[in-house]
């Protein structure tokens, strides 16, 4: 199969460090199978398979992707089994009476927009979900369940793992300034924030506990693949969310690029040349 490749205007140097990274490593897979796209040159190709981050208007425009942008992991047993918190899926009107109940416990709440990263807020006791999301609200009156409703936890050593036809290809620890030029240097170390400057401990047990439970979600979600991040949250091993597992789309932090461009094969075709035990703790 013919593939084909984004290419952004992103001004962001760490993206383009991860773009640039991962094209190497694709274009390395596929050679001349591969070519570079941007929208700025062309119309959307419709003979192979695109990676990168599509827009939505070329998706419209019949742009064939690895996998579907739509992800309600939200409604996913194996995240909601393993999410270390509780979760409810929500109408504005049914939000506002989850956040009540928490706050009735004596637990701040976290809301989410579940059709788009628009709106991430914190509810504190003390304060309504209205007063938080003010003229936000509107966008929500008369829509359908959209909102997921969460306790609000204490989150630390956020990973990232990359699944792909339910193996786990890669995955690093979260934190802003880790790029692929460290590689998996950092794969057994431990970051209390992703803000954090520098890790708070290097603890392979600790790592070989996240594969574990990785494993475990990766055989058990209802989707083949998905980028899933996971925290210690509230002390024990959870998912924070999942992603579409469309790659160029992700960020890739410390993830092993090479491992995932091969990977990229079971959703292209053929047999990956370079796929091995990759990034594995």
């Amino acid at each position: 199969m013919k593939v084909y490749y984004r290419l952004t205007e992103n001004r962001d140097p760490e993206e383009r460090l991860e773009e640039a990274t991962l094209w190497k490593a694709l274009h390395d897979e596929y050679g001349d199978d591969i070519e570079l796209w941007s929208p700025s040159e062309r119309g959307v190709p419709r003979d192979g398979l695109l990676f990168g981050r599509v827009g939505i208007f070329e998706e419209a425009k019949g742009a064939v992707l690895a996998v579907s942008k739509d992800l309600p992991y939200w409604q996913d047993p194996a995240f909601t089994r393993m999410a270390g918190r509780s979760c409810m899926f929500c109408t504005l009107d049914e939000a506002a009476d989850e956040v009540q109940r928490l706050h009735g416990l004596g637990n701040d709440a976290f809301v989410k927009a579940c059709f788009m990263k628009a709106v991430r807020v914190h509810v504190p006791v003390g304060k309504t979900l209205s007063e938080v999301l003010g003229i936000m609200a509107l966008s929500f009156c008369d829509a359908p369940r959209c909102l997921l409703v969460q306790d609000w936890a204490s989150m630390r050593y956020e990973r990232r793992f990359v699944v792909i036809k339910r193996q786990i290809i890669t995955h690093s620890p979260i934190s802003a300034w880790l790029t692929p030029l460290d590689g998996q240097k950092y794969i057994h170390h431990h970051f209390a924030s992703p803000l954090d400057a520098a890790p708070a401990c290097r603890d392979e047990a600790l790592t070989a506990d996240f594969v574990e439970r990785a494993e475990w979600i990766a055989a058990n979600m209802l989707p083949d693949s998905a980028v899933i991040d996971m925290a210690s949250i509230n002390g024990d091993i959870g998912i924070v969310e999942f992603n579409p597992a469309q790659i160029g789309q992700f960020g890739l932090y410390g993830c092993d690029a090479r491992a995932i461009a091969a990977a990229s094969r079971m959703f292209s075709g053929g047999d990956p040349k370079l796929l091995t035990d990759h990034g594995r703790a």
